[in-house]
């Protein structure tokens, strides 16, 4: 949210649910984490939650200076930047790799913590670079369910 002046929010946005006619339904009762996906709580309107992650698990974050609540964010990147930047959750590409990983998971009776993995993750890195794996949570809660569901 650009009117929101934590720097965090450079790093966060509220999660999207579909409610049962299919349409986009904005959760802000939740958060969720543009590097890992991870969600996390928003229910006090307070962003330590969401400071303390990435603290914890993404210390090289810059969240200094906030934002403008004028401001708005560039989408215009230079060409060899966007290659270094990892997909965010809506490109059919992520989507398709979340999917295959979901497979993997369930065909070969994995258990989740496979994508916690060092060397799962290496693996994903050298194939490709931009990919950013989402959490285990992830995984269990809603891909992997999803197959089950088709």
């Amino acid at each position: 949210p650009t009117s929101f002046r934590s720097g965090v929010w450079n790093f966060f946005g509220f999660h999207v649910k579909r409610d049962p006619d299919g349409k986009r339904v904005t959760d802000k009762t939740t958060t969720v984490c543009r590097r890992c996906h991870t969600m996390l709580n928003y229910v006090s309107g307070n962003t330590t939650n969401m400071t303390v992650h990435l603290r914890r698990h993404h210390p090289d974050a810059q969240t200094s200076g906030g934002r403008n609540k004028h401001q708005q964010p560039s989408m215009q990147q230079a060409l060899p930047e966007s290659f270094r930047q990892p997909f965010t959750r809506e490109p059919k590409r992520a989507k398709e790799i979340d999917r295959a990983i979901a497979t993997f998971i369930a065909v070969d009776m994995r258990t989740f913590s496979v994508v916690d993995n060092t060397g799962f993750r290496e693996l994903l890195r050298v194939l490709e670079p931009r990919y950013n794996l989402p959490s285990r949570t992830y995984f269990t809660e809603t891909a992997v369910p999803a197959l089950y569901n088709e």
